[in-house]
């Protein structure tokens, strides 16, 4: 009795943990939008350039969408636009909460290497630095070392 009432605890203190992480996040989160805002006056809407770039940027990520397996896509969505649990993805999907941890993580890789070269051209992403090579590394610490 003693050890399902401290499971029962713990589950209750960590779910409460998370809800709460969760609330911090999203009141940090509108102090943020907040004080980007301003109190000043409404801001101007976007320039028809920022508008067509935002535009354009929309359908390459539902074209990116769409290129994932529906699986992948609907784990994903669910996840990342929706902001559902990994337990209400998986009872939505009628699968295990590993395979929809699974799926999400494969998903969000595939939409990387899908979209990494448009971030990079549209400026929201740096262009990755060329890999050490190992016997540069070997010949610095061996130089190093004399």
């Amino acid at each position: 009795m003693r050890a399902w009432v401290f499971t029962i605890l713990r589950n209750t203190f960590i779910t409460r943990y998370h809800r709460q992480g969760r609330e911090r996040a999203l009141a940090e989160g509108l102090e943020q939008e907040f004080a980007a805002v301003g109190e000043g006056p409404i801001a101007a809407p976007p320039s028809p350039e920022a508008a067509t770039s935002q535009l354009h940027l929309r359908e390459e990520i539902d074209a990116a969408l769409q290129r994932l397996p529906p699986d992948y896509r609907m784990a994903v969505v669910l996840a990342d636009i929706e902001g559902l649990s990994y337990k209400e993805i998986a009872e939505a999907m009628e699968c295990p909460i590993g395979t929809v941890m699974s799926r999400i993580h494969r998903g969000r890789r595939q939409l990387h290497s899908l979209l990494y070269r448009h971030a990079v051209d549209a400026g929201l992403a740096e262009e990755p630095e060329a890999p050490v090579s190992l016997d540069a590394y070997r010949n610095r610490a061996a130089s190093a070392r004399s």
